[in-house]
């Protein structure tokens, strides 16, 4: 009679061969999970940045178009474009009054709301600004505001010429 074998060698090959892509399998989602968390995490960041950049480049170039405003004289007038991102809340200029010195500066503020929070992001002049914006001043996309000399200050407002 012929031998009987008690184990077949290609049955464990296989099994074998299953577990080891069982583990690797494992070992790669294990791996892939916190990768997933960093690069959601970058993202996040990445985007915040974006806006707050976007945001500065708006704010310091009203600031500069004011007071170039300011100092060509009474009557002068400037059209700009801006392109606003998301999340912008809001928008507004605040005058603070130093009574010690006698002098007074003006912000323009935005509110954005960030992964994380609300931000608080202000541009300073020492020329006085004026200026009030609804909401559709600050909806993402682009904006066409009107930066002018009224003689003792200057006035920032939206313009709104319909489509472009």
């Amino acid at each position: 009679m012929g031998k009987k074998k008690l184990f077949n060698w290609s049955m464990g090959k296989k099994a074998q061969i299953a577990l080891e892509f069982i583990l690797l399998t494992s070992i790669a989602m294990l791996m892939l999970f916190p990768t997933m968390s960093l690069f959601s995490n970058f993202v996040s960041e990445s985007s915040r940045e974006i806006v707050e950049i976007q945001i500065r480049q708006i704010g310091k170039s009203i600031v500069e178009n004011a007071e170039s405003m300011y100092y060509y004289g009474n009557g002068s007038m400037i059209l700009v474009d801006y392109k606003f991102p998301e999340r912008v809340k809001s928008m507004e200029i605040h005058e603070f009054i130093n009574d010690d010195e006698k002098t007074s500066y003006y912000e323009i503020a935005f509110i954005l709301e960030l992964p994380g929070g609300e931000v608080s992001k202000a541009y300073e002049s020492k020329i006085p600004i004026k200026g009030k914006f609804d909401e559709d001043s600050i909806t993402p996309g682009k904006k066409k505001f009107k930066i002018e000399n009224i003689g003792n200050y200057i006035n920032i407002s939206r313009v709104d010429l319909g489509v472009d």
